[in-house]
């Protein structure tokens, strides 16, 4: 995600700084995950359609590892609501083991607010970058 994070501050660079139309539309495009992908799978090591997998997988993955980063606040939870949010993230976490083992998800688990945050920090630079 590092090297798709640099891809859309180059894109946003040449936003910044075009002139016509089509510079314009160009660089916004190239903002976008389907015009970055390509450069995270190369700097992966993996196909783009592989890259994609992994990405998505595990951002949702990491997503239900660490729900505090960038969604709910848990901290104005009860200890039952906690519980029942964690017993849901757990289900599924369950449903995913097809495509994200359990081997892979505890290998995540101790990483999963890095990847959390990264993953909305890209987000955040797509919509920065495009003016939002």
């Amino acid at each position: 995600m590092a090297a798709e994070l640099e891809a859309v501050h180059e894109a946003a660079a040449r936003l910044k700084s075009a002139r016509t139309g089509e510079d314009t539309l160009s660089a916004m495009m190239a903002m976008q995950d389907m015009s970055t992908a390509a450069t995270g799978a190369k700097a992966a090591g993996v196909d783009e359609e592989r890259y994609k997998l992994i990405r998505s997988d595990l951002s949702a993955a990491a997503s239900y590892l660490a729900p505090q980063i960038g969604g709910l606040d848990t901290t104005m939870l009860s200890a039952a609501q906690r519980e029942e949010m964690r017993q849901g993230n757990d289900a599924q976490l369950k449903a995913m083991e097809d495509r994200v083992p359990s081997p892979v998800v505890e290998a995540l688990r101790p990483r999963a607010a890095e990847l959390r945050k990264q993953d909305l920090e890209l987000v955040a630079a797509r919509l920065k970058g495009s003016g939002m």
